[in-house]
């Protein structure tokens, strides 16, 4: 990817002493690699894409929290039907709260992981079961409401429209300054519940979807190899006709589609960075036809995968 860009600050807050806000993206494009000076907490809740943190790669679907310094850059791509809750805040914010947050059972995992050799753990950070993803999403939303109380679902344009949905141009600020000790309030009851259930055992429900998160990376990982839909659900332990509907609800594609996906995401990456042939770059993305390869790809990006080479490597 190129190399990232800084988000302007002043298009995220509205107040220079309240440093929090929380948006509703519907339909998230794809966007850059970008950093920041404040914290980012993405709640997915629908829909799949990758997140990009530096040099790592995270498949991310419903259900999924992903928690951040933004000082690390960042992107997403591959973005398919995704809505995303975004909270930004200043961790001056929490810093400045009289209870002892920090000791909170999880914070630290959740909220202060550093950059690490590790970093692909420990921002992969957490999932939360249906119960858990809908309280988060109230709690979310309410703060969203206070704070734009005429304009609380905004949504998501290109990192070059980012200007559109300024707060500054957003909506007109609040004249009841008690909205802030309303959002801050609910932000903590928000960042207290995240923090106890990153330090639970996960239920029943919230394993089945970590299930589907380890097939996903499987496929992520070995996506080149023969696979099949019933291979992976005995991998992870579950039934095919449960592993199938679950990961229906999770990521809104059968397995098959996910995986076909992902490999012609992959072969379209090959195609316009290599001088690989169109056969050679089918087998090496698990086709073993390159007849069908072609008509998948055409399928999925309405064009010919030797059309879609660039012309000095067609």
């Amino acid at each position: 990817m190129s190399k990232p860009v800084k988000f302007e600050r002043e298009l995220v807050f509205r107040s220079r002493d309240f440093p929090l806000d929380v948006a509703t993206w519907e339909n998230h494009p794809d966007y850059p690699l970008v950093t920041h000076d404040f914290c980012e907490i993405a709640i997915v809740l629908r829909g799949t894409a990758i997140k990009v943190v530096d040099k790592h790669e995270f498949p991310l679907k419903a259900g999924d929290v992903f928690a951040l310094q933004g000082t690390r850059p960042h992107a997403y791509r591959d973005t398919r039907n995704l809505t995303v809750i975004n909270i930004t805040y200043d961790q001056a914010l929490l810093d400045s709260v009289r209870f002892d947050v920090a000791n909170l059972p999880g914070y630290q995992e959740l909220f202060m992981a550093e950059p690490g050799p590790r970093a692909r753990d420990t921002y992969r950070v957490m999932h939360l079961d249906m119960e858990q993803l809908e309280q988060v999403r109230t709690l979310a939303q309410t703060i969203e409401k206070e704070l734009h109380p005429g304009n609380s679902r905004r949504r998501a344009v290109r990192y070059q429209d980012r200007r559109q949905t300024a707060i500054s141009t957003s909506d007109a600020p609040p004249l009841d300054r008690g909205c802030q000790f309303v959002a801050m309030a609910h932000f903590m009851v928000l960042v207290g519940f995240l923090s106890r259930w990153r330090s639970f055992k996960p239920t029943l429900v919230s394993e089945k979807i970590m299930n589907i998160g380890r097939a996903i990376s499987h496929m992520e990982k070995h996506y080149d190899q023969a696979l099949d839909p019933v291979s992976l659900a005995k991998m992870v332990g579950m039934s095919y006709r449960n592993f199938h509907r679950i990961f229906h609800l999770v990521t809104e594609q059968t397995p098959s589609s996910y995986l076909q996906r992902l490999r012609i995401t992959k072969a379209a990456h090959l195609l316009q960075t290599t001088d690989k042939t169109v056969t050679e770059v089918a087998f090496l993305c698990g086709f073993d036809d390159s007849s069908y390869f072609a008509r998948c790809f055409r399928q999925r990006l309405g064009v010919s995968p030797r059309a879609f080479k660039p012309p000095s490597q067609a």
